[in-house]
Parts: C-alpha cells; sequence; structure tokens
C-alpha cells in the first residue's frame, strides 16, 4: 500500500507530498518532481553494468499513476528528467505523454538534461532554465542559490533512522527550509546524499508505508 499524502503549510500555502517523491500545489493546479533520471539503467547497461532491468520500468509507472490523478493541470520536472544520452527511454516516455495530453509539462533543466531544446519539445515538454518563475515560486533544479521561496532538486536528500533494535535505515526526504524546499529523488536508482538539516528546517520522510514529519534536529545526517 502507497504512503497517504501528507499535507503542511508553508510559504502562506498549503502543499501536499505525495510517495515516490512528487509535491502538489493544489492553489496552482500544479504539481513538482526532480531527478527521475530516465534512461539511467538502459545508459549504464550499454556500458555493460549491470542493473535492473526493471527499475525504468518501475519509474514509468510511478509517472504514469502521477499523470492520472485528475487534479493538477501543470507538470513540472525540476531537472535531471533523463539520465543522458537519447536511449530507448526517451521513446517509452514520448508515449506515455501521448497517452496524457490533458496535462502541461515543463522541463527546468538540470545538469543531466543533455538533449537539445528541439528534443525536449519533441515530446511534448517545455523547456524553462534555472530561476524560472510561476506564480510567486521560483524554481530550479540546483538548489544551492536560491532566490524567494525556492523549488529544487539535484541532492536526493535523505535521512538516517534509527530503529529500537539497532536497525538502522537510509530514506529519502523532502527538506523543507523558511526559504525553500528540495524535493527527494522520484527516480528509485539515484542514491541518497547526507544532508543536516537546522533547527528551523522540517523533514518529510519518506517510508514503504508512510510519510513522516521530523523537525531538524532530529534528522541525522547518513
Amino acid at each position: 500500500m502507497s504512503p497517504t499524502p501528507f499535507c503542511f503549510n508553508w510559504n502562506k500555502k498549503e502543499w501536499i507530498a505525495a510517495s515516490p517523491g512528487a509535491l502538489f500545489l493544489p492553489e496552482a493546479s500544479a504539481c513538482f518532481v526532480a531527478d527521475i533520471h530516465l534512461g539511467k539503467t538502459e545508459h549504464f547497461r550499454k556500458s555493460g553494468i549491470g542493473m535492473p532491468a526493471y527499475a525504468g520500468e518501475k519509474d514509468l509507472a510511478a509517472l504514469r499513476v502521477l499523470f492520472s490523478v485528475v487534479a493538477p493541470t501543470t507538470f513540472f520536472f525540476l531537472g535531471d528528467l533523463f539520465h543522458s544520452e537519447a536511449n530507448e527511454a526517451l521513446a517509452c516516455f514520448k508515449h506515455l505523454l501521448s497517452e496524457c495530453t490533458q496535462h502541461r509539462y515543463t522541463l527546468i533543466k538540470g545538469n543531466h538534461d543533455i538533449l537539445s531544446k528541439a528534443q525536449y519539445q519533441g515530446l511534448g515538454l517545455e523547456v524553462q532554465e534555472e530561476g524560472y518563475t510561476f506564480h510567486d515560486l521560483i524554481l530550479g533544479h540546483d538548489p544551492a542559490h536560491p532566490s524567494g521561496p525556492h523549488l529544487a532538486g539535484h541532492i536526493h536528500p535523505g535521512i538516517r533512522l534509527k530503529g529500537s533494535g539497532k536497525q538502522r535505515l537510509r530514506l529519502p526526504m523532502w527538506w523543507i527550509k523558511p526559504g525553500q524546499i528540495i524535493l527527494p529523488a522520484f527516480g528509485n536508482l539515484t542514491g541518497l546524499a547526507a544532508c543536516q538539516p537546522s533547527k528551523t528546517d522540517i523533514v518529510l520522510v519518506l517510508t514503504d508505508t508512510k510519510i513522516i514529519p521530523i523537525s531538524g534536529p532530529e534528522a541525522k545526517a547518513i
């Protein structure tokens, strides 16, 4: 069973965090995701590196579920939609968008988005650069230079949780700061980065069964 979406307030607006890494802004009928890295499996398998074939299919299936949500009319990909050069994942993604034409799709280019603008537009995507303004938000990929209420990805934020039996779990999270939200990586083969939230931060930890809010001081770096 997928975790129940989690509602919270930030920047004087209501937001919804949902598995496996989406962020909804109902007021603007918008959804944001980051770091899907489509084609990563194909990229490494082409180089002779063993990767599970189902991984890319899992990401596309998660996107299909996300696009089936009726309410959002605009979807933003906050960078690293694709992992690298064009491969068969490109055609699969194009087919998916062709089935879900009721939405508007915009890519904020990330460091791995190296295809030409024409190739992205051929998929049905609008293409924008870092610092794109949507309502009163600044959208980007790299969280290093926020300006105004800022949404970003790139670092694949995660934390370590310790259980009572000394078991330890590394889990993705939404990193909510006073002026910025850093989204977890949507892709399932992306890894996690060590993060150290401050006292003014909140993190939403994504487990297999729930989304757990934790204040900054309680969040342990990986």
